[in-house]
């Protein structure tokens, strides 16, 4: 298996690859990173470009309502993420209705994980009923008419 390494070095080479539009990476494993402040800063510079990308692994990140808003920002016009995992985070309900927000308008988005964050039952709530919607969407052919 791939032995990962944690910390600077490992993120920011991986910061480098998203920036790079590496096509080999399609999953950015940056779980025990910290994304605080500049981190999510970096993050959302390398994605603004990036077409290679499905997944983000962000958990245990110390990403709070403020990263999770810089990442969206990003994030919603990506239409190559599918998935984002932002388990034991810093997330409050502030960040779930920026989250809420983001799967609602970029459709792509069929898997979001926040467990182990502060966000309030009914706002999670609404954000996986979204994301079973994007599911729905996703699974039937679209028709154009013309």
């Amino acid at each position: 298996g791939i032995n990962a390494e944690y910390g600077v070095a490992t993120m920011e080479r991986v910061l480098q690859r998203i920036q790079q539009n590496d096509p080999s990476l399609t999953v950015a494993d940056l779980k025990l990173t910290d994304l605080r402040d500049q981190g999510s800063k970096n993050l959302a510079k390398a994605l603004e470009q990036n077409t290679c990308l499905t997944s983000l692994l962000l958990g245990s990140c110390n990403v709070g309502d403020s990263e999770i808003k810089v990442l969206c920002e990003v994030l919603i016009n990506n239409k190559h993420i599918t998935s984002i995992e932002l388990p034991f985070n810093s997330i409050t309900n502030e960040g779930g209705k920026t989250l809420l927000e983001l799967v609602e308008k970029n459709r792509k988005i069929i898997d979001l994980q926040l467990s182990g964050n502060s966000v309030d039952e009914s706002i999670e709530t609404k954000i996986f009923k979204a994301i079973k919607a994007n599911r729905e969407r996703g699974e039937k052919p679209i028709l154009e008419t013309r």
